[in-house]
């Protein structure tokens, strides 16, 4: 068999283009279009994020178009905060990881931190503890158990600047910035106060009564429309 005739094979087999073997062979274009043939996922590839990963994608082939997907869950969460429009919050936790793992237990299909860094901070910040996409510092989840891991690789290294906490349960997202300062995690400001109150009392509640319990007292969701108190934040 000719080499070109086994490139093709593979590339393209009997049932159409492999969109991991396009991808490996730095043929992005081709690649999305067969993985959302495949899937109907699309993954934009025009996206800083996504683009990175397509190049290191070419040098390993353990990164395919069903991970870049996974990898760019987190990132386009954080994409979607509003820059405007954020009220006060004042409230304090001692740790991040109840926060994120209880996400699951209000439905979250995915949660990610996030914070805007400058090179410096990020060679001082990175240790290989979190992974960097596109300048910003991110981790994201997809289950309680990833979340559990997340929530304790943040609370061993807590950024020093603000970071955005936000989750998704797949129709709505929410998302609350807040600080590690003295010890103790303080959320500062939301788009939606009440429901980051919500989650960040849900936490609590469920680490000391048991998940039934909160579910009982606080609901299974976090709540969509919340009035909005004084002290506008941007």
């Amino acid at each position: 068999m000719h080499l070109r005739t086994a490139t093709l094979l593979l590339l393209y087999g009997c049932a159409g283009p492999d969109p991991d073997a396009l991808l490996h062979a730095a043929r992005v274009t081709e690649a999305s279009a067969a993985y959302t043939k495949q899937t109907g996922h699309v993954i934009d590839f025009g996206h800083p994020a996504a683009d990175g990963l397509a190049r290191m994608a070419a040098h390993d082939p353990a990164i395919t178009c069903a991970e870049i997907e996974r990898r760019m869950r987190p990132v386009l969460l954080l994409d979607r905060v509003p820059l405007r429009g954020r009220l006060d919050l004042d409230l304090e936790f001692p740790s991040i990881r109840p926060v994120l793992v209880s996400a699951f237990d209000l439905g979250a299909v995915v949660v990610a931190v996030g914070r805007s860094t400058n090179p410096s901070e990020r060679e001082a910040q990175d240790g290989g503890e979190l992974p960097w996409i596109d300048g910003r510092l991110v981790g994201g989840a997809e289950s309680a158990a990833e979340a559990e891991a997340l929530g304790k690789a943040v609370d061993a290294h807590p950024p020093p600047r603000l970071v955005t906490i936000g989750m998704s349960d797949g129709s709505h997202s929410f998302y609350y910035t807040a600080q590690f300062k003295d010890g103790d995690w303080h959320a500062v400001n939301s788009l939606t106060p009440g429901a980051a109150g919500v989650w960040i009392n849900f936490a609590d509640y469920a680490a000391r009564e048991g998940v039934a319990a909160a579910h009982a007292r606080f609901g299974t969701r976090l709540p969509v429309t919340v009035a909005a108190e004084p002290g506008h934040h941007e």
